[in-house]
């Protein structure tokens, strides 16, 4: 009689067994889940503070000189609530396989950006150093926030 029993109580710790198992799986399974949807969260990062749209080439008069150039004109908008400096930085031109970064010299300063407005940048190739660009470019735009002080606000202007 001991045999019998011994043989109908291991059936019972084989089914306890595998259901500790698929607990075990379904547990290792979630907090993968888990893990994977926090680092997901914490790579979508910050979004975007401005919002930039090409408009095409566009006639536009240098304030400070009074200079009239046609360039490709740009649409920015502030997504925030905070006055934003945006300022084009720097050009990069590609040559057959690989981009070449060209210093942008914006000669009429940063525009600033109050919360929620927005304002058109064109670009100026006839002022730069590097010869207008024939095929494919990009642009780099430097975003900072407004100093409040106004002995603050020359160290927010581009270097020249």
């Amino acid at each position: 009689m001991a045999s019998t029993r011994w043989s109908m109580q291991r059936p019972l710790n084989i089914i306890c067994e595998m259901r500790r198992n698929r607990l075990i799986v379904v547990a290792v399974a979630l907090t993968g889940s888990l893990v994977v949807g926090v680092v997901l969260l914490a790579l979508r990062g910050r979004p975007c503070p401005i919002e930039i749209r090409f408009l095409g080439n566009m006639m536009s008069t240098n304030y400070r000189t009074g200079i009239t150039f046609t360039g490709p004109t740009f649409w920015i908008s502030n997504r925030t609530a905070r006055v934003l400096a945006v300022t084009p930085w720097a050009v990069e031109l590609k040559d057959a396989a690989r981009w070449t970064k060209r210093d942008y010299r914006d000669l009429t300063g940063p525009i600033c950006l109050g919360p929620s407005a927005a304002g058109t940048q064109t670009i100026d190739f006839s002022s730069q150093l590097f010869p207008l660009p024939t095929n494919m470019w990009r642009l780099e735009i430097n975003v900072a926030e407004k100093l409040s002080r106004p002995d603050d606000n020359r160290s927010a202007q581009p270097l020249l």
